[in-house]
């Protein structure tokens, strides 16, 4: 399966056309397997995630061929938010209330890292094998939303290295809630980042408008990789943010006259440059998180 890299908030025009959309959307869904449904579970929306613009078009069109009147949200670029620094933190969950008192307290390191999410590196018998999946649990709902935009977090390792806890006052709910609060706090400190996904672009232009096409992608933060002459044709091959890609078939098609065709796909995600006001750059997915 490919990379959903884009997403669109759908709801019904009528609400009773729910169930019609609901069905609807179930086809596709099965018979793409790169197509991605879920439920936002802050907003409660429809999201369908494609791998590109062209991608999320046609499964619009599916939609609308099954007979669903919806509204559509504007396409936006699935992010993702990283660390780039080296925690540790030794945090203590207590709170006191009528019903009791509540403590747990872990000590753990987060640092930039492939591979497993969450490790546990625990003594034995220092901490109940339940506490620590609770510690577990309350990290893992930090990764699906990061503290900058809201976005999934990628490339964060989180190591359990010792706790503690009370025979009465702990309990695995506080666990999860030291994971949770604790987790968040040393994100905060860790040089959060937002990633964007970069396509690899391949353009097959004629020869007269290289120039312009060029010119147009440096205008879209992409990169040339390489140009190559192709009869009266020239490929040009470039890597770019995928945010500033939407529209490109009409542009290319408006400077080659109609002539100029491109493919593109997923190549990697890239941390977005500074030098942008961050309101700019991320309002609009930020408001489809909200």
């Amino acid at each position: 399966m490919g990379e959903a890299l884009v997403d669109i908030a759908i709801e019904p025009r009528h609400s009773s056309d729910r169930d019609r959309l609901t069905k609807a959307l179930a086809r596709v869904a099965d018979d793409d397997p790169d197509c991605r449904v879920r439920i936002d579970v802050e907003s409660g929306q429809v999201v369908v995630s494609g791998q590109d613009e062209h991608h999320l078009v046609g499964l619009i069109e599916r939609l609308k061929a099954a007979g669903v009147e919806m509204n559509l949200g504007t396409p936006q670029v699935a992010y993702r938010e990283t660390i780039t620094r080296r925690v540790e933190r030794d945090y203590f969950h207590r709170k006191q209330s009528h019903g009791g008192s509540e403590f747990a307290r872990i000590l753990f390191r987060i640092e930039p890292g492939n591979g497993p999410q969450f490790i546990a590196a625990v003594a034995e018998g220092n901490l109940p094998a339940a506490y620590i999946l609770g510690v577990q649990t309350g990290v893992a709902s930090v990764m699906g939303s990061g503290p900058v935009i809201g976005f999934p977090l990628v490339g964060v390792r989180f190591t359990l290295l010792d706790g503690g806890y009370h025979d009465v006052d702990s309990s695995v709910l506080a666990f999860e809630i030291a994971g949770r609060a604790g987790f968040r706090e040393a994100i905060e400190r860790a040089g959060p980042r937002v990633l964007e996904p970069i396509m690899w672009l391949e353009a097959l232009v004629p020869q007269a408008v290289v120039g312009d096409v060029i010119g147009d992608l440096n205008s879209r933060r992409g990169g040339i990789e390489r140009t190559e002459a192709q009869g009266s044709d020239c490929l040009v091959v470039a890597v770019v943010p995928l945010a500033t890609m939407f529209g490109y078939t009409s542009s290319l098609r408006a400077i080659s006259s109609g002539a100029g065709r491109h493919t593109m796909r997923f190549s990697h995600y890239a941390e977005v440059p500074t030098g942008v006001d961050p309101d700019d750059r991320f309002r609009p997915a930020m408001a489809m998180r909200a």
